[in-house]
């Protein structure tokens, strides 16, 4: 974890909330940032109720765009399991064909390939937003993944 400095009531401050990005639709190079374990409490018939799910935050290098943060979420349901597959083939721990064990306790910091979308909005103030979405993760031959582009300047820690 990283250190914390705790501020004065009347401390001087200077930085602002990083500008959000929403990059193009395309391919981009990712990185998981964060894992966060839950269950799902919605109501659809695809997802059922008290299903396992991981909370992926995920950071999207856009290059000379910026950066853009995605969450996505990936349900550990059997009718899910095509995109489980498809995200650890991504991050390199799974073999194309061949039965996996999922290692969530190694992902945070792993490096691929996905497919962004680009969804439309519309907030409870009536004005359209856009957001980025992960369509897919794609696999790569590990001679030609994606390779992490300089964050020394992040405002934050990655």
């Amino acid at each position: 974890m990283a250190d914390n400095k705790f501020l004065a009531w009347d401390a001087e401050i200077t930085q602002d909330a990083p500008e959000r990005v929403t990059l193009p639709a395309g391919k981009y190079p990712f990185m998981v940032q964060e894992l966060e374990k839950a269950v799902y409490t919605g109501s659809s018939e695809k997802i059922g109720n008290g299903c396992p799910m991981a909370i992926l935050k995920i950071v999207v290098y856009g290059g000379e765009q910026g950066n853009a943060f995605v969450q996505d979420r990936l349900y550990l349901s059997d009718k899910m399991e095509w995109k489980l597959g498809s995200f650890f083939r991504c991050i390199g721990q799974k073999t194309h064909g061949k039965s996996y064990k999922m290692d969530w306790n190694n992902v945070v910091g792993k490096e691929g390939l996905c497919q962004l979308k680009v969804e439309k909005w519309k907030g409870d103030d009536g004005v359209e937003r856009e957001n980025n979405k992960i369509d897919k993760y794609l696999e790569c031959d590990a001679q030609k993944a994606p390779k992490k582009p300089d964050m020394s300047d992040m405002p934050f820690e990655v």
